[in-house]
């Protein structure tokens, strides 16, 4: 991995040269925070953002101070019902991302743009900087190693989106990939940087050298909240903000909590409502509650092992019982127990074995002491300042 000098990074800021960059993102849970984070910095830098996304995301991105266009020309699938994994729509969503729609959409916006950041899931928008040849990002929220080289070299992304990715690039007149090509590696390879919004130490080995990789930690924002904690000590319940079917697995985290001598707070997000789930005495339901509020307070974090969640653990120093369900979680929870910072159970554990993993992870400071390594890491990187650095010196 090759680095930029501290001495560039501090000229151009010296320099205080402003940029307009334009994100591109959808509304797809874990991404979005990060993503809104880094909007929030920049202008707070005195730069101008711009994110091209889902219409759902329009009152937080606005709320950032930035500017939001929603997606038109290029044909984003309807959100998932309640109840609707977005799993089973994901050959609508991999032809969206991957459309030459996208790329044209992104293309027109970007004429005003002197940036351009292409969340990792969207090849359609990392495809538009490579035919304008502006400075483009691929913003990576999850374990590098995980999504751009898989495991045993088969990233799980790769065959599914391949066959759209090179339909659109017959269509834009671009070179496609052969047949067993690593084609997030490819299209990586083709953007001026990658910036991994995780730890160096947090992932597993690259099995090359990746020049135009930066790992940059997590973006951590800080969100104003009146909320206060119910008592000590203190659990985050915290599964998927999207729909995984959740509910088994709540409920025996929520029976687990009835004999451990602790109050529990569970956000639920988007994918269920208090309605649909009943908690015991000491667990209290909510919608939504800013982690940056909660985390200060947490013993211990029950979770899914999504990686936004895992690095807002870390970034308070939090360890985890993990509950993998599905799509990055189990690479997440792997790593989190490698490190001893937490242990990984399966998501179908019973009660009895929820709570004997909470009351571990609570009791033994071993899994805090390593839970707050990592947080003197993400520190080190600046919760995101050293990301935004990067992206200024696309500028220079």
């Amino acid at each position: 991995m090759t680095d930029t000098s501290k001495a560039s990074r501090e000229d151009v800021h010296a320099k205080g040269k402003k940029g307009r960059f334009l994100f591109v993102t959808f509304d797809g849970g874990g991404n979005i925070t990060p993503t809104l984070a880094l909007v929030r910095r920049l202008l707070q830098r005195g730069h101008q953002a711009t994110l091209l996304g889902s219409r759902a995301l329009a009152a937080r991105v606005i709320d950032t101070g930035g500017s939001f266009r929603a997606f038109e020309r290029s044909h984003e699938p309807d959100p998932s019902p309640p109840g609707v994994m977005g799993e089973e729509k994901i050959s609508e969503w991999f032809a969206f991302m991957c459309s030459s729609e996208l790329t044209r959409e992104v293309l027109a916006i970007a004429e005003t743009a002197d940036v351009l950041v292409a969340d990792c899931m969207m090849p359609g928008a990392l495809m538009a900087g490579e035919l304008k040849q502006i400075p483009t990002v691929a913003l990576v929220h999850a374990l590098y190693r995980w999504f751009v080289e898989g495991e045993n070299g088969v990233p799980s992304l790769d065959g599914p989106m391949s066959p759209f990715v090179n339909q659109a690039r017959r269509s834009l007149g671009l070179k496609t990939f052969a047949p067993g090509t690593q084609l997030m590696m490819r299209l990586f390879d083709g953007a001026t940087l990658a910036l991994a919004l995780t730890l160096e130490e947090f992932d597993y080995p690259l099995s090359r050298p990746h020049p135009n990789l930066r790992y940059v930690g997590p973006a951590i924002d800080t969100e104003a909240s009146t909320w206060k904690p119910p008592g000590h000590p203190l659990v985050l319940i915290s599964f998927s903000s999207t729909y995984m079917r959740q509910e088994d697995a709540l409920r025996r985290t929520f029976d687990a909590m009835k004999g451990i001598d602790a109050t529990a707070v569970c956000t639920l997000g988007h994918g269920l409502t208090q309605a649909q789930l009943s908690a015991a005495p000491n667990v209290s339901l909510h919608d939504w509650i800013p982690h940056g509020a909660i985390l200060p307070h947490a013993a211990a974090v029950v979770t899914h092992a999504g990686h936004s969640t895992v690095m807002a653990a870390f970034a308070y120093g939090v360890p985890m019982v993990c509950m993998p369900m599905g799509r990055d979680q189990n690479a997440n929870a792997d790593r989190v127990a490698t490190l001893g910072a937490g242990l990984a159970i399966s998501a179908d554990a019973p009660s009895g074995e929820i709570r004997d993993a909470i009351r571990e992870v609570l009791t033994n400071p071993s899994y805090r002491e390593r839970a707050q390594r990592m947080s003197k890491l993400i520190e080190g990187q600046g919760r995101g300042e050293r990301a935004v650095t990067e992206l200024e010196n696309l500028l220079s």
